[in-house]
């Protein structure tokens, strides 16, 4: 048996000098309740969310209970397999798979995954409320092996990962979620050193231990009883330690085994003696933490019903640009320029529902706007390939389940496109079905587009109109600042009309607004409130509403320019969006903005803008065109003005 090496340190540490760290330290006063992970088995996550909440707790958000299902669900969800294997090992040589092929992972045994622990899916969670917590996983049948063939096809792993029994919307629409900012790993070798886990734990921090689940668990502290040999891997949260008896000091630890092997301690917590660490094999910590914040891009994380004019199939989004570009980075991959590859993933649609009719989808999303790509011409496009069909989708302000935007396809073909959400359970698990159009004959469903479920649903609507309705009218005493501005505006006599719904929070938790028949009116405290509408308040939503990060909330109501040619907001961000007749809207900020104004805005050399502020196409700045020049501005030269000549 291996002698442990503790005792001299133990002796060390007990007689050091009166500036060492002091003889005992407990952050069980940080800690939230211990939970139990059995049926699962995901330690590393379990521990790593311990830490979180405490984290949370110093700063003076209470007892936290985030959810850690939310964390191995969407980490394996937004996981693409990129690269390929030799053998039984992972490479950095770069895979794209076939157009029908699997490239994510499946959250189907809700154990330790590598791709939910992978070095970019460090995750944002919410409350344990929103996704709870299931003990066992689902019952697959005979697929659930990871690893069977049945799970080569994505839109087999789709159908289950995207599932709402399984994957909530209130999961995807949480108002808060709370993410670690930075995590400080300790050299391997203080995984084992107690004089390096003191000093964490003395400054206030609880170490994220990893170690090999070896030893003697027979009394009420686990004991070193020599080498580890092939026990498997665990993680716990050590919240403190007392050497107070230089004879038998401890470390005190939280585990999330719930009560179970503790053995009859009255806290719920686990003990282990110095010489234990001699398992360990990773040490880090939690030093920041973001403040909570809204996350609404994951609300078009689903499957949808896609129309594109007279195209029509199945929309599958289960990644968020960006999720992955770690992983990209630390693996090299670069495009046919040796330009660094960038993450633009998005999902998968396919035709006529047809799983065989695959076509890979990447894209942008902002806020509550998405902007789609499907390359029909060529399915299995890389990740990184925005080319074919452009598709700009915003979130429904009524309805968070319907898509509304437009389509252009690459010959210049241009229409309406539309998309609602699948929230039912998908399906039992079973093979991908036969093409739709290969079905024989039935009665039509009742859906979104039949006639009883469109009556049904104008009903809802006009019920939810007069309901907000009567609230908006009612005493002055009780009036919101949107309400009072509402009044000013002529109430439902004005232009704004009728409300359509009631007073909402702003996904970013800071405002406020009510969507009414003819535009809406937006609130901050900074702000104020403010009406928007026509087609400033569609160019706005199209940026992704009050969360573009150029833009924010309208500082300004709707406004007249002096020439009576054209409208305008302003933004608190120091951006605008005019609109003319012959130029419709375009979004104009930062300095290309302030150069603007310099020169009188609309009234001066350069006219009204007439496109968005752009990327430059060596990308090395932006530019703004005008009706009668354009406004460069790069890091080097700073602002620049060329006039149409």
């Amino acid at each position: 048996m291996k002698t442990p090496r503790w005792p001299l340190l133990v002796l060390l540490l007990a007689t050091a000098p009166a500036q060492a760290q002091p003889a005992a330290v407990d952050l069980s006063r940080w800690q939230t309740p211990v939970k139990n992970q059995w049926g699962r088995g995901n330690c590393f996550i379990h521990g790593t969310v311990a830490a979180m909440e405490a984290a949370y707790k110093r700063a003076g958000y209470g007892d936290l209970d985030l959810a850690e299902l939310f964390s191995d669900y969407l980490g394996q969800l937004f996981f693409l397999e990129t690269v390929q294997l030799d053998g039984r090992w992972y490479t950095t040589t770069m895979r794209v798979p076939s157009a029908t092929g699997r490239e994510t992972s499946i959250e189907s045994d809700h154990g330790m995954s590598v791709e939910s622990g992978a070095p970019g899916m460090v995750l944002a969670i919410p409350e344990e409320k929103h996704m709870p917590y299931r003990p066992r996983p689902e019952d697959l049948g005979g697929h659930a092996d990871k690893n069977d063939p049945f799970w080569a096809n994505q839109y087999a792993v789709s159908s289950y990962n995207l599932d709402p029994r399984f994957l909530p919307f209130s999961a995807l629409s949480a108002p808060r979620y709370y993410q670690v900012k930075t995590v400080e790993w300790l050299p391997k070798d203080d995984a084992r050193n107690p004089a390096a886990i003191e000093a964490v734990l003395a400054g206030g921090h609880e170490v994220i231990w990893d170690f090999r689940l070896a030893g003697d668990f027979s009394g009420t502290v686990w004991r070193y009883a020599g080498p580890a040999g092939d026990a498997g891997p665990h993680r716990m949260l050590i919240i403190g330690y007392d050497r107070t008896d230089p004879r038998h000091p401890y470390f005190l630890v939280k585990n999330s085994w719930g009560d179970v092997g503790v053995y009859n301690t009255n806290d719920c917590y686990t003990r282990i003696e110095y010489a234990y660490l001699e398992y360990g094999e990773w040490a880090s910590y939690v030093s920041a933490i973001e403040p909570p914040k809204p996350w609404p891009e994951l609300q078009f994380i689903g499957r949808w019903n896609l129309q594109l004019g007279d195209r029509t199939g199945t929309l599958d989004i289960y990644h968020l640009p960006g999720m992955m570009q770690k992983d990209f980075d630390h693996n090299q991959f670069k495009d046919e320029a040796g330009r660094q590859l960038q993450d633009r993933r998005l999902g998968a649609f396919y035709l006529h529902d047809d799983p065989s009719q695959a076509c890979r989808v990447n894209g942008t999303i902002r806020g509550q706007a998405i902007t789609l790509y499907i390359d029909f011409d060529h399915p299995a496009a890389r990740w990184d390939l925005l080319r074919g069909w452009r598709v700009d989708f915003t979130l429904d302000p009524r309805n968070p389940h319907r898509l509304q935007g437009r389509f252009a396809a690459p010959g210049g073909g241009r229409g309406e496109a539309r998309a609602s959400r699948n929230q039912k359970p998908i399906s039992p698990i079973e093979p991908p079905p036969a093409p739709a159009r290969e079905a024989a004959p039935s009665a039509p469903a009742v859906t979104d587009a039949t006639p009883d479920a469109m009556i049904q649903r104008q009903k809802e609507e006009e019920i939810l109109k007069l309901e907000a309705a009567e609230q908006m009218t009612k005493s002055a005493a009780g009036d919101s600042p949107i309400r009072q501005k509402w009044r000013e505006l002529g109430a439902e006599d004005g232009f704004l009309g009728l409300p359509q719904t009631e007073e909402r929070v702003c996904p970013d938790g800071r405002g406020r607004y009510i969507h009414f028949a003819g535009g809406s009116i937006y609130w901050s405290p900074e702000s104020g409130a403010h009406a928007i509408y026509g087609a400033i308040r569609e160019k706005w939503a199209a940026l992704g509403w009050e969360t573009c990060s150029f833009l924010g909330y309208p500082t300004t109501d709707e406004c007249g320019t002096p020439d009576g040619t054209g409208r305008f907001n302003h933004f608190e961000k120091d951006g605008s969006i005019y609109w003319t007749p012959a130029h419709g809207a375009c979004e104009i900020h930062g300095p290309i903005r302030t150069e603007w104004a310099r020169q009188g805005w609309e009234t001066g050399p350069l006219g009204y803008p007439i496109s968005d502020v752009q990327m430059t196409d060596d990308k090395s700045g932006w530019l703004c065109r005008f009706e009668h020049g354009i406004i460069h501005w790069d890091p080097a030269r700073g602002v620049q003005t060329d006039p149409v000549k």
